[in-house]
């Protein structure tokens, strides 16, 4: 499995750029684009796709603070949560006002909450090797102008990850989640 700086040079790679030690290196400018990007867009291909490597579940406690109006409850999300996938059994995708989430509170007229969820996996090495690659084109995208110079240069990238990274994730993680 690979590691943060791994998926750092498999994008840096891609632009045909010096590759990087370490995230933290303040000697490299590589480094240093590197380490402004990685987090967020690791939290933002996690929110893109219903990862199988960072699905978890939790039963969420209720608040003792409650909605002013619409909803009877609020609920704690999990401090790891990026994204709702099912919330009693309700896919949601197919949420019709059954609940919210609003801020770090999910909000719902329900008296116990399930939730199935994308988590933050901090650990690079626990992802699987699609989402390494996911994040690899999409760093590329976020690397290319500031390391090429050019403005255009990630759009290919951006593409790439859009409509060929992403749909061949959801075909392998469909395949092995039957709920899908």
């Amino acid at each position: 499995m690979a590691n943060a700086v791994q998926i750092v040079n498999f994008a840096l790679a891609r632009l045909g750029a010096d590759r990087i030690l370490s995230l933290d290196d303040t000697d490299s400018e590589n480094a240093r684009l590197a380490n402004i990007h990685y987090e967020q867009t690791v939290r933002e291909v996690l929110r893109s796709h219903p990862w199988n490597c960072c699905k978890t579940r939790a039963t969420l406690g209720q608040l003792t603070e409650t909605p002013s109006f619409e909803y009877d409850y609020y609920y704690q999300l999990p401090s790891d949560f990026l994204r709702a996938l099912y919330v009693n059994d309700v896919n949601a995708e197919d949420n019709r006002d059954k609940w919210k989430i609003e801020r770090d509170r999910l909000l719902s007229d329900d008296e116990s909450i399930q939730l199935v969820y994308i988590y933050h996996e901090e650990d690079a090495e626990q992802y699987d090797d699609l989402l390494v690659e996911a994040l690899s084109v999409k760093m590329a995208s976020k690397l290319a102008a500031p390391i090429t110079g050019d403005p255009r240069s990630g759009a290919s990238f951006l593409e790439e990850f859009e409509s060929v990274t992403l749909r061949r994730a959801a075909r392998v993680d469909s395949s092995e989640d039957s709920s899908n």
